[in-house]
C-alpha cells in the first residue's frame, strides 16, 4: 500500500536539503576574481601651429595604439585605430606627438587599449592647433640708382604690415615705429615697393614690420641692405622728374618737372650749399645742380596770369633780398620775402597787399607740381639765374643758339608734355632780386625778358613792386 505520509517526508527533506546548499553555491560565485578590462585615458598637452601634444595612460593592456583626424571626419573603431593606428607603450604614462598638423585647426585624438578580454572603451580628446603667427620678409629687387630703390615685401597672417627704409649705421627703429610711421602694405600679397629721395653712393638698410592677427606681437623682419649707385653727373639741359633723378634722354616713364641749367655750385655767382636745406627745412643738401620749372607758376587753369611782386613799398625797408643782379641766391632771396610776410601781413598769399609772386613761385606751384623730398623745394629765382639762362643756357655771349634748354623744351612739346619754354611770346618773369630807387624813395624789383616778339629780349630790368608779370620756379636738387 501506497505510504503519502512518507512520501511527502522525503520531498520535505530533499527540498530543506536543497536550501541548504544554494547559499553555498552563492558564496562560491561571490569569490571568483573581476574581468581584468583594459583602460586607456587621454590628457592634452602642448600645442604648436604644426603639432598637439597628449599624454597616454593604460592599465591591464596587452596592447595600445592611437591615432588622429580632423574634426568632423567620421570617427574609427577600435580595430581601425589597431589597424591603421600608432603603436603605444602598454601599462605606461607616456607623451606623444603628432606633427605636420594644419595651423589652426581642430583634430580629434583616438585611442584604445586592449588585452585578452577584448578592446577597451575608446578614448577621445579634441585639440585645435595654434594660429598661425605674423610673418614679414623683404627681397631686394635689381633696380637701384642713385636715388631709389626696388623691393619687395610679403606679410603673411597679419593685421598690418608696413616697410621703412633708413640710412645704414645709425639707430635701427623698432617694430612700433616702423607700423607708426613706415609705408603699409596689403597683407597677405607680394607687393613691390620703392624707396626714392636716396643719396648717390649710400649704405641703406629696409626693414618691415607686421603685427599679429590676434594679441599684441610684432615680428620685424630680416635687415636688408643696399647701396646707391653713383649718381652720373647732371648736365646743362638734362630733364629733372618728380622723383629726384635726371637723365639727358627723356625717361618717358617718369614725370619732367625741371630742366637742368647749371651745374654744381656757382660759387663765382655768391651762392654757397651751406645756405641749402632739404625740402623738409632743416636737413643738409649736397647741390648737384639748378633746373627751371617747364611751366610758369601763375598758369592757373591752363591760362597764364600776371601778378605783383608786392605792394608799393614806399620805405626803405624792402623784404630783405640782395641787390646784385648777377648773383644765384634766389633761395635765400625767398625766405627773406618769407620772413617778410610774417611781418606784413602775417603769411605769403596771392593778394596784392602781400608778395604774390613769391606765393605764386612756391606755395602755389609746391600744390600744383609737388617737389621731390631730397631737393630744396620750389623758389623764386634771382635775375642773376634768370640772366645766365639766358646768357648761356639758351644763347652764348656771342648770340648763337645753344641747343641746351631750347631743345630740352623741343622734346618735351614732341613729347606732348605740357610745358611753357621759357622763350616764347610774353615771357617776362619776376625775379626774387630787389632794387633800392634812392630817388622815388622806394625798393623796385628787378623782372627777365625772354618774350621772343622783343626786337631784343634777354634783357633784365626793373619795375615797381605793384607791377604785374608772370613768374617762373627754379628748384635746387
Amino acid at each position: 500500500m501506497f505510504d503519502l505520509g512518507k512520501k511527502l517526508g522525503r520531498i520535505f527533506i530533499m527540498a530543506s536539503a536543497s536550501s541548504l546548499v544554494l547559499p553555498l553555491v552563492s558564496c562560491e560565485d561571490d569569490k571568483k576574481p573581476e574581468t581584468n578590462v583594459a583602460t586607456v585615458s587621454i590628457e592634452q598637452g602642448a600645442i604648436t601651429e604644426t603639432s598637439l601634444a597628449f599624454t597616454l595612460s593604460s592599465s591591464n593592456a596587452d596592447a595600445v595604439c592611437y591615432t588622429w583626424s580632423k574634426t568632423g571626419e567620421v570617427a574609427p573603431d577600435a580595430e581601425q585605430i589597431f589597424k591603421k593606428g600608432e603603436v603605444a607603450l602598454a601599462n605606461e604614462t607616456k607623451e606623444y606627438t603628432v606633427k605636420e598638423l594644419e595651423a589652426n585647426v581642430s583634430y580629434d585624438i583616438y585611442a584604445v587599449a586592449k588585452n585578452s578580454q577584448g578592446y577597451s572603451q575608446i578614448a577621445k580628446a579634441t585639440m585645435k592647433t595654434a594660429a598661425p603667427g605674423a610673418s614679414v620678409s623683404v627681397q631686394m629687387g635689381q633696380n637701384i640708382t642713385s636715388s631709389s630703390a626696388e623691393f619687395t615685401v610679403i606679410a603673411s597672417n597679419a593685421k598690418k604690415a608696413a616697410w621703412i627704409c633708413v640710412p645704414a649705421g645709425g639707430q635701427m627703429p623698432d617694430a612700433a615705429k616702423i607700423l607708426a610711421d613706415g609705408t603699409e602694405v596689403e597683407v597677405g600679397k607680394t607687393v613691390s615697393c620703392k624707396a626714392t629721395g636716396l643719396e648717390p653712393s649710400k649704405q641703406y638698410v629696409i626693414l618691415a614690420a607686421a603685427s599679429a592677427l590676434e594679441g599684441t606681437d610684432i615680428v620685424v623682419s630680416k635687415e636688408v641692405k643696399f647701396i646707391t649707385t653713383g649718381a652720373q653727373a647732371p648736365k646743362v639741359g638734362d630733364f629733372y622728374y618728380s622723383d629726384g633723378t635726371w637723365s639727358t634722354e627723356l625717361d618717358k616713364s617718369k614725370t619732367p618737372i625741371a630742366v637742368v641749367f647749371f651745374t654744381g655750385v656757382a660759387k663765382d655767382n655768391g651762392d654757397n650749399s651751406a645756405y641749402y636745406k632739404l625740402k623738409d627745412g632743416v636737413t643738409p643738401m649736397t647741390v648737384n645742380g639748378y633746373a627751371i620749372a617747364i611751366n610758369d607758376a601763375t598758369l592757373v587753369n591752363g591760362e597764364n596770369i600776371e601778378v605783383s611782386w608786392s605792394f608799393f613799398d614806399g620805405s626803405y625797408e624792402g623784404a630783405g633780398c640782395s641787390f646784385d643782379v648777377t648773383d644765384f641766391v634766389g633761395y635765400t632771396n625767398t625766405q627773406s620775402i618769407t620772413r617778410a610776410a610774417k611781418k606784413r601781413p602775417g603769411e605769403l598769399t596771392p593778394n596784392d597787399d602781400s608778395f604774390p609772386a613769391a606765393y605764386y613761385a612756391t606755395i602755389a606751384f609746391e600744390k600744383a607740381c609737388p617737389a621731390p623730398e631730397s631737393s630744396s623745394g620750389w623758389f623764386l629765382p634771382s635775375t642773376g639765374q634768370f640772366q645766365y639762362i639766358w646768357d648761356y643756357a639758351y644763347w652764348n655771349k656771342q648770340g648763337t643758339l645753344s641747343a641746351w634748354l631750347e631743345n630740352s623744351f623741343k622734346v618735351l612739346v614732341e613729347a606732348g608734355i605740357e610745358c611753357t619754354p621759357l622763350y616764347s611770346r610774353d615771357s617776362e618773369y619776376w625775379s626774387s632780386t630787389e632794387k633800392y630807387d634812392s630817388e622815388a624813395h622806394s625798393y623796385w624789383a628787378y623782372y627777365n625778358c625772354f618774350d621772343e616778339s622783343m626786337f631784343k629780349p634777354g634783357f633784365t630790368g626793373n619795375l615797381p613792386k605793384d607791377k604785374k608779370m608772370r613768374v617762373r620756379s627754379a628748384i635746387v636738387f
